[in-house]
């Protein structure tokens, strides 16, 4: 058993049943995880502060159109601000533009200073993106203006930022760095090591959604994606699979209808083929039937709800761990580890997978298996790419993970093309007291350890 596994059995989740109200959260439960959650961080939202322009007062003198034209635009000039890029309506109730023009959202039309721009579809959402407006109906269509025209277009969030090099967080955790550290610093750090790609703990609280998007708000306005992680490792009705599907439904509403203006990308599940394993995990039948079905139901649920809120938001495979690669060919091909055959599928967007330097080598496994197995090529079978959403160091190494770093990297660049790698989520930023010391920067949140130059010169010198 790897050094990572270990940790898995002593670990408590922060879940629990959620009711029908989609302001419901989870309760606290006696659930087994990797991490322990404690209270959410308090939300932060930014806003964009407008200036009313002043009215004049009445006189004997008047003025020409042309003075009173360049008055005006010189008024507009000291009491507005371009918006930052990822401002949205809503959450805002306006956006300004590079001209110094408001864009505002009424019954559904786009309005231009007041006008309605036409925009083909009834909007339900405005984006400012890299100096250009965004809009999105209900059904996840995308339309960009370009010289006042519309053209259909996609969500910019998934095609202007490179997404290969991430980092993991937690939020909710309230002790240690990430109690200390606000979210502005921890998103300031980001940028300085070169990372575009936040994945942060959540369970499926309005809550939980509400700490995250004061990330989300701060990363879109600085180039880094969050990346929600329904961090569930095991599902928590336990009655039947429906149930199950049930709960998770209304978590992904729960967190999508709080962050769908920011993040295009959700995480289900973390390590939760594990709940289930009672073998090495290649084949089926390294797994238990009764605890799959309800995983099954888990998993099916959160997209589903995620979906019914965000339908164009893109879904990752929470990730599986060491060579267990039967967990996803049942979900993906509708069998169970009974053989049995016809059931529900679960597909997804991205495969995601975590691999840890306890491990070995990817591409040439040998964790608990009697072959050597390339997980990375096992991955590549469903036709959608992989992202590694955690990989982390031996936190044992002399020089605090700085080689390892270097290495897997630079192994995980070179293979990027050749088994699909859309990104790499290392494990952590800070170092988490009882979860072994797996962050580039020391629980104190100030002092970075070797690991981190290497991170960041590596990322320098071979950008995404």
């Amino acid at each position: 058993m790897s050094l990572k596994k270990s940790f898995n059995a002593v670990r408590a989740l922060r879940a629990a049943a959620v009711s029908a109200s989609t302001d419901a959260a989870p309760a606290a439960g006696t659930l087994q995880s990797r991490r322990r959650f404690l209270t959410g961080l308090a939300m932060g939202a930014g806003s964009l502060a407008l200036a009313a322009c002043g009215g004049g007062s009445e006189g004997t003198s008047t003025l020409s159109e042309a003075a009173v034209a360049a008055s005006a635009k010189s008024t507009k000039a000291t009491t507005l601000v371009e918006s930052a890029s990822g401002t949205t309506v809503p959450s805002g109730t306006s956006i300004i533009d590079g001209n110094l023009i408001k864009w505002t959202l009424s019954s559904g039309k786009v309005m231009r200073a007041g006008v309605n721009t036409g925009c083909p579809v009834s909007a339900a959402l405005v984006l400012y993106w890299n100096h250009t407006i965004y809009a999105r109906n209900a059904n996840g269509t995308w339309y960009i203006n370009v010289n006042n025209v519309w053209k259909v277009s996609a969500d910019p969030r998934l095609t202007s930022t490179p997404i290969f090099y991430g980092m993991n967080g937690h939020p909710l955790d309230n002790v240690g760095a990430f109690a200390t550290q606000t979210p502005a610093q921890q998103i300031a750090t980001l940028v300085d090591l070169g990372v575009t790609v936040y994945r942060l703990d959540c369970y499926g609280a309005t809550s939980d959604a509400q700490t995250i998007l004061t990330y989300a708000q701060l990363g879109a306005a600085n180039g880094v994606t969050i990346v929600p992680c329904f961090a569930m490792s095991q599902p928590m009705m336990m009655s039947s699979e429906q149930d199950n599907y049930n709960w998770a439904y209304q978590c992904g509403i729960n967190i999508a209808s709080v962050l769908s203006a920011y993040c295009p990308i959700y995480e289900i599940g973390n390590e939760i083929d594990q709940w289930c394993s009672i073998g090495v995990g290649e084949t089926a039948a390294s797994f238990d039937n009764t605890r799959y079905q309800l995983v099954r139901g888990f998993l099916r649920g959160a997209a589903d709800g995620i979906h019914s809120v965000q339908p164009n938001a893109k879904i990752i495979r929470g990730g599986c761990v060491t060579t267990e690669v039967g967990f996803n060919n049942m979900l993906w091909n509708g069998t169970q580890p009974d053989g049995t055959t016809g059931h529900p599928l679960v597909q997804w967007d991205y495969t995601g997978w975590h691999w840890y330097e306890t491990s070995g080598d990817i591409v040439s496994a040998y964790d608990g298996t009697s072959t050597s197995l390339n997980v990375l090529q096992n991955l590549q079978q469903y036709g959608v790419p992989v992202w590694l959403t955690e990989v982390g160091f031996n936190p044992g190494d002399a020089d605090q993970g700085a080689a390892y770093i270097s290495k897997a990297l630079a192994e995980y660049v070179a293979d990027r093309a050749k088994y699909n790698i859309a990104g790499i989520c290392f494990y952590e930023l800070y170092d988490v007291t009882g979860d072994g010391n797996f962050g580039l920067i020391q629980n104190d949140g100030v002092t970075k350890k070797q690991g981190y130059a290497a991170f960041k010169n590596f990322i320098a010198s071979n950008p995404a």
